[in-house]
């Protein structure tokens, strides 16, 4: 059974010393080459940044260059990275810079220099250089990442280049710039030894592309959820896009409060929340409310016991825009056997259905979270949860993203009756 390796410690990939608690921006730069751009996976979109991004909560700029090299001296066309980071990392960035690189080094047999050389046209002064000027230009948080495995044609591991080194020599490289930064910088950098952790992953389908040398989508994927779990530093807490607890509005009517646009039924708020009647089957629309930004989670918090009678429920969506029907939607139904939970596509009132009748069953009573979340890899994700309880890691449903971003926010019933409300979040 593969396993993958739990997080590391402070003193145990760090080359040393313990790790302060500073907090971070949540946002990210990724320096790197085609591994981090995601050749042969789809790009930067499906790239493991944009989903470590997800993941994290990070805004990413994805820095990777297909033939990147570390050093100078390497392949036109590409600026090296010891000398191309400063475009991309604004002066005083405190956030996370993640490298990865290394692997066109080897490929074209760069000198690899030694061991606390500061020769930037080697790869050990190149990682040297860099990455003191990188932690000399913000209070970032700054993570070396070893390059991954490859097995291609003349390049397997363990094979030495025209210059008499192999691979993990260049992976060394990373850990010895990294053990010796530990100690000039305490704290503020760490080493995440991913060639060697997800080398049973990446040297095989389907991870791993024809070529043996590129991730898959698949590939990409993990090595985010991995990176996700290793990764160091206290990220800065992120403000929702838009948040809102219906009883802190003022009574009356929802429609015109808070940019909620409602298109039909009756919405009204009260110190208990908003309450609702607005049948899906007539009312398709119900209420709306548009979300800046690029939101990758709604959520909505409603009231268990106002959904009393069979066939009774709740709809959450999120849309593209205010004037598209189309919908990624969760709804909660009462059923002969109590709440379930389903989920799908909304367009007018045309739905598809995810679950189905046996969905994932609810509680009756206690007031309950729903959300729908974008995920890494082309995947959208359902939740629920008592608001007494937490967010479960694991989602109840996973299905490919339709492409319908979380633009808009809605809500809308299921049959006649009232429904309570109590608030909603988009992040």
């Amino acid at each position: 059974m593969r396993v993958i390796p739990a997080p590391n410690t402070p003193g145990s990939d760090l080359g040393g010393g313990g790790m302060s608690t500073p907090t971070y921006i949540p946002s990210a730069v990724m320096i790197g080459d085609s591994t981090v751009y995601g050749d042969q996976a789809g790009g930067p979109a499906q790239a493991w940044p944009a989903a470590l991004g997800l993941l994290r909560g990070w805004t990413v700029t994805n820095a990777g260059i297909n033939g990147s090299e570390l050093v100078r001296g390497g392949s036109a066309g590409a600026t090296p990275m010891v000398d191309r980071w400063q475009a991309v990392v604004p002066a005083g960035f405190a956030g996370h810079v993640l490298v990865l690189g290394g692997t066109n080094d080897y490929n074209t047999s760069r000198p690899l220099g030694r061991p606390g050389g500061s020769d930037p046209n080697t790869i050990h002064g190149a990682l040297l250089t860099m990455a003191r000027e990188l932690l000399g230009r913000g209070p970032l948080m700054l993570h070396l990442l070893t390059p991954l495995w490859r097995g291609d044609a003349g390049r397997t591991e363990g094979t030495r280049n025209a210059a008499g080194y192999t691979l993990e020599q260049v992976r060394q490289a990373v850990r010895d710039t990294a053990a010796q930064l530990s100690q000039e910088f305490p704290g503020r950098v760490q080493l995440i030894d991913v060639g060697t952790s997800l080398r049973d992953w990446l040297s095989s389908a389907p991870y791993i592309n024809a070529d043996l040398l590129h991730p898959t989508g698949v590939g990409h994927v993990l090595i985010a959820q991995h990176l996700h779990v290793q990764v160091l530093g206290t990220d800065q807490a992120t403000a929702p896009l838009y948040s809102r607890e219906f009883g802190s509005l003022a009574p009356g009517l929802l429609d015109g409060q808070d940019s909620w646009t409602v298109y039909g039924g009756s919405y009204t708020v009260s110190g208990s929340g908003l309450s609702l009647a607005a049948n899906f089957a007539s009312q398709a629309r119900g209420a709306l409310r548009a979300v800046p930004g690029a939101a990758s989670r709604a959520v909505m918090t409603y009231d268990p016991a106002s959904i009393a009678a069979a066939g009774d429920g709740l709809i959450l969506r999120g849309a593209h825009r205010l004037s598209d029907d189309a919908s990624l939607c969760a709804w909660v139904i009462r059923g002969e056997e109590g709440i379930r939970l389903d989920w799908g596509t909304i367009a007018g009132t045309q739905v598809q259905s995810w679950a189905g009748i046996e969905g994932y069953a609810l509680p009756d009573a206690g007031d309950t979270r729903v959300e729908i979340a974008l995920a890494p890899g082309g995947m959208v994700e359902v939740r629920a949860w008592p608001v007494s309880g937490s967010r479960p890691a694991t989602p109840m449903y996973t299905h490919t993203d339709p492409g319908i971003p979380l633009g808009v926010v809605g809500l809308v019933g299921i049959g006649a009756g009232p429904r309570t409300v109590r608030g909603v979040q988009v992040q």
